[in-house]
């Protein structure tokens, strides 16, 4: 039995007997990759950022202390935070129009819509500091680029205009606290003076003896400290019921001493409480006190005042005893002061009084000016060094023509693929070697189907024909090979004879 190789004509013939699914499939899979693809494209997103330099600004010497020391990393993080806390983005969201500007902070969050919104702007922000600088990026991602520009522009606005009233608040606090100290030494000196006065018209004493004098200086001091460290006791115990009451920190009761440097571990509380206390009122945005992570919170927060309350009353007790000793001194002094003169001691107490009011006096019309100067400075801790632009697109669409492209090609390979596996599960007899296989028999030649109208065209060309076409039917489209010899039928007749 011969043996036939296959060639790439059987390939071809293949292709073009099942040519329908080959086209189908290319058809079919280049159409649907371009719907697949025009209709999955991305939702253009857009990105924008404007960026705000930090700068911590000193306080005044004496005059307002801060009750917790930052490094500049955890600064820099504090107010990275804050720049996307709910208090702002609430102010973002009514500056932007999208909240009434009437509307307090209260009402805002007592409206779940607004509080939606509000939450929506948040989820659209981030914040990233730029290396080791102090400055940090405003980001947000947005599915409109105007937007993403004017969200960041009007968010480093408002975080820059709270910062700077955040900061004059406490400078306008501390010179009103000045000032109102200031009118009542004010008072008090004068009413020194006038006591000095009245009592010199009446006893016509002008001056002490020398060692009267020395004695009644070192009282004088004496008096002084002692009446230094029971203020700053006294003023410790309002902090401390303060504190126990869940009331704030009074910013004007920390003038008279000082904290930083001292107790490392009391300024690190005071800290930690200050970031649960802003913990807690995110948290209070979306739960209630009921919920167990603000419970927890609280929990933590009243641990950390009772901590405070106790390093608090460890420095009272450091003050009640040095204030103790004090007024041991003073004692001392004055039962020195009861051998002097009856009308030089109390020349001498009088004066006393007018010179300690006079240098408290002094010293507040001093730091009066420090005040006046530091709120005139209008202290902008934070700056806008690069604003938002229009917005870039992060996903950039992919043509669909490309995809369709793509989708035509593999659709064209599927199916050629289909239309082999298709020809391979058809039984029909289509190659010489199907007929050996099935008659087990050798194929010595292969006839052509006849067609009879087509040979009768053929045999017209090349020769007359008869007057009757139902013979030419009949002879001659039978004798091929007599009257058509240039035909690829005849020529197969005579291939057939050949192998015969």
């Amino acid at each position: 039995m011969a043996q036939y190789e296959i060639h790439l004509r059987d390939y071809i013939r293949i292709i073009r007997k099942r040519k329908f699914i080959v086209l189908f499939s290319t058809f079919c899979i280049g159409v649907l990759s371009f719907a697949f693809s025009y209709l999955q494209q991305p939702e253009p997103t857009y990105r924008s950022s404007a960026s705000v330099k930090i700068e911590q600004s000193g306080t005044l010497t004496g005059l307002y202390l801060e009750t917790v020391t930052w490094n500049s990393e955890d600064y820099l993080a504090t107010q990275a935070e804050i720049i996307k806390s709910i208090p702002v983005m609430e102010k973002v969201a009514q500056r932007m129009g999208y909240i009434d500007s009437t509307l307090s902070s209260t009402e805002i969050r007592k409206n779940p819509k607004y509080v939606n919104l509000v939450l929506h702007l948040q989820s659209m922000v981030s914040t990233q500091q730029q290396g080791e600088t102090n400055i940090i990026d405003i980001i947000v991602i947005s599915k409109d680029p105007e937007e993403s520009k004017r969200l960041a522009n009007t968010i480093a606005q408002v975080y820059i205009e709270e910062n700077i009233k955040e900061k004059n608040k406490r400078a306008h606090n501390a010179l009103k606290f000045i000032e109102h100290q200031l009118s009542l030494v004010g008072k008090r000196l004068e009413e020194a003076e006038e006591a000095v006065r009245r009592y010199r018209e009446k006893t016509n004493l002008i001056t002490l003896e020398y060692e009267a004098q020395s004695v009644l200086e070192e009282l004088r001091e004496a008096e002084m400290k002692h009446n230094r460290y029971r203020r700053e006791r006294e003023e410790l115990q309002l902090l401390i019921s303060q504190i126990e009451k869940n009331e704030t920190l009074p910013e004007a009761a920390l003038s008279s001493f000082t904290l930083s440097g001292e107790n490392s571990s009391l300024l690190e509380l005071k800290r930690r409480l200050t970031e649960l206390k802003l913990e807690r009122d995110n948290l209070l945005i979306a739960f209630t006190e009921r919920h167990p992570a603000v419970k927890e919170i609280d929990a933590q927060i009243e641990e950390i005042k009772k901590n405070i309350i106790k390093e608090l009353k460890s420095l009272e007790l450091s003050l009640r005893h040095k204030e103790k000793v004090q007024l041991a001194e003073v004692e001392r002094l004055r039962e020195k002061y009861r051998a002097l003169p009856e009308s030089g001691l109390e020349l001498a107490r009088l004066q006393r009084q007018v010179n300690i009011n006079n240098e408290v006096y002094t010293l507040l019309a001093s730091k009066r000016q420090e005040a006046l100067i530091k709120n005139a400075e209008k202290i902008e801790e934070a700056t806008l060094v690069k604003p938002a632009l229009r917005g870039v697109r992060i996903n950039p669409p992919t043509s669909p023509y490309t995809v369709a492209f793509v989708g035509l090609v593999v659709g064209c390979i599927l199916g050629m693929i289909f239309a082999f596996i298709y020809e391979s599960f058809d039984t029909s007899i289509g190659t010489i070697e199907d007929v050996e296989r099935y008659l087990n028999l050798p194929v010595i030649g292969v006839l052509p189907y006849v067609d009879i109208e087509e040979m009768m065209e053929r045999i017209t060309e090349e020769g007359s024909i008869d007057e009757d076409p139902e013979k030419v039917r009949k002879l001659r489209t039978h004798l091929v090979s007599l009257f058509a010899p240039k035909s690829t039928i005849a020529e197969s007749f005579r291939t057939l004879r050949t192998y015969l």
